[in-house]
């Protein structure tokens, strides 16, 4: 007997013996000293109710008074210390008698760290399923199709609703392997597919756009973007993907590359000289015609990157044009007149300066338009040779008809005074006379006009002045 009660209170886990009635502890080894908290005395003041929360000892009292069994296993229990703090036990109870009363052996295993560990993993557990119930939604709204794929045999693992949507079609149909995709995309365009698979399972990555027909028929435009992921724990190797569909964005980029194409045509195609230059004066952009012109001009051919105001220049000219950029850069929108010698002729551009403004609302550089005007220059000067030469003919054409006039009138004057009896003679001298009366006022009027020419043509005049 003496073995026995050393084992009982040396033994690792916590026990004690009750008296089957009362309940009460009648001994207890030294583990549930440690454990509870309470002192041997204190323990054989106590029963089992005393080491329960209070809302559990209801349901242990009626569950004890059920079973009648020598051997029992009690379950799971809360139990509470001495110092309030509670705790899980599984309790395992034996039928014995001590002295002459009957009574319980019982052991309470310390399986709090188990529970509490059970209880975390659940909580993950819980935590986990509301998330992916949150990205399931997610997935569900999205436009992208999203999918995972087994690499050998290419089965779908996963699929949201939209890559149902993008190709048109039921779960059931997208298995098996990739017929059903390949069948899908247009006929030139199956090889980029073929090709898309190969190098996504060699470098772990791939982006590819691809045309594909619909169930009804349309031709739309896909980037898909996959990668390649290695099994783990004799997991297969899946590739996972987003397909986009970018059908709009294609035709759009198509339109807006169309666009740009007939611009840059008709930029290029134009006599005038079009060029713009960031902050630093390095030409950002240049059209065919001002790449031809230095050319001709220098030998130089300028283009992107270099800078506007190289050394084929005069000091003083440079200068000018360096004032002008700035001009541009501090928001000025302007027009100047370069004068350029060329093989002993003077050219004439007309420069329209502009700032270019970014989507910050800074000045990022400057826009520059030149159009030669000196055909227009010399047009202008003809028209105004011309019109001194007008000046002059009718100035002396006028002073002429003046004199002639002049000379009739002094003529017919004297004859009106004498006295005719001839009353047809006298009639024809009055209508001589009054014919050049009218004669003289419409040579005033002639002559005023040929002042008037000595008046400046305004637009003329001023363009040839700012030439």
């Amino acid at each position: 007997m003496t073995d026995y009660k050393q084992h009982f209170m040396n033994g690792p886990i916590a026990m004690w013996i009750i008296d089957a009635d009362t309940m009460q502890f009648l001994v207890v080894n030294d583990v549930a000293i440690d454990k509870y908290g309470y002192t041997r005395n204190e323990f054989r003041k106590m029963t089992i109710k005393d080491i329960r929360p209070e809302g559990d000892v209801a349901t242990m009292v009626d569950n004890y008074i059920k079973k009648d069994n020598d051997f029992y296993d009690a379950g799971m229990s809360r139990h509470m210390k001495k110092d309030g703090s509670i705790f899980h036990v599984h309790i395992y109870c034996h039928s014995t008698r001590f002295g002459d009363s009957p009574a319980r052996l019982c052991f309470a295993i310390d399986i709090n760290d188990k529970v509490q560990a059970e209880l975390k993993n659940s909580r993950l557990m819980e935590l986990l399923k509301e998330q992916k119930e949150e990205l399931d939604a997610i997935l569900a709204n999205l436009d992208e199709a999203i999918w995972s794929r087994a690499a050998d045999t290419f089965d779908l693992i996963y699929a949201n609703e939209a890559y149902y949507r993008m190709y048109g079609t039921e779960p059931r149909y997208m298995n098996p392997e990739l017929d059903y995709i390949l069948k899908s995309i247009y006929p030139p365009d199956r090889n980029i597919m073929r090709d898309a698979i190969n190098e996504v399972k060699t470098t772990g990555r791939t982006e590819t756009i691809y045309r594909q027909t619909n169930s009804e028929g349309n031709l739309r435009t896909l980037k898909v973007q996959a990668t390649y992921r290695k099994g783990i724990n004799n997991k297969p190797d899946i590739i996972t993907g987003i397909s986009t569909d970018i059908t709009h964005e294609k035709e759009l980029f198509d339109a807006m590359r169309n666009s740009e194409q007939k611009l840059l045509a008709t930029i290029n195609n134009t006599n005038d000289l079009i060029w713009s230059v960031d902050n630093k004066l390095n030409i950002t952009y240049c059209n065919k015609a001002y790449q031809d012109f230095f050319l001709n001009r220098s030998g130089v051919a300028l283009d992107a990157g270099d800078y506007v105001l190289g050394n084929w220049h005069s000091e003083s000219f440079i200068a000018k044009r360096k004032k002008d950029y700035e001009r541009a850069l501090y928001g000025e929108c302007f027009t100047t007149i370069v004068v350029e010698n060329f093989n002993g002729f003077e050219q004439y551009n007309e420069i329209r300066s502009n700032p270019i403004i970014d989507q910050d609302g800074k000045i990022a550089g400057v826009n520059c338009i030149a159009r030669d005007i000196s055909n227009e220059r010399k047009q202008l000067i003809n028209i105004r040779e011309q019109n001194e030469k007008l000046k002059d003919i009718a100035r002396n054409k006028a002073q002429k008809v003046k004199d002639q006039v002049q000379e009739l009138l002094e003529y017919v004057i004297p004859v009106h005074q004498v006295p005719v009896e001839n009353s047809g003679y006298k009639s024809v001298v009055e209508q001589l006379e009054k014919t050049t009366e009218n004669l003289d006022v419409i040579i005033k009027e002639l002559i005023a006009v040929a002042k008037n020419l000595d008046v400046s043509f305004p637009d003329t005049e001023d363009i040839i002045a700012r030439l």
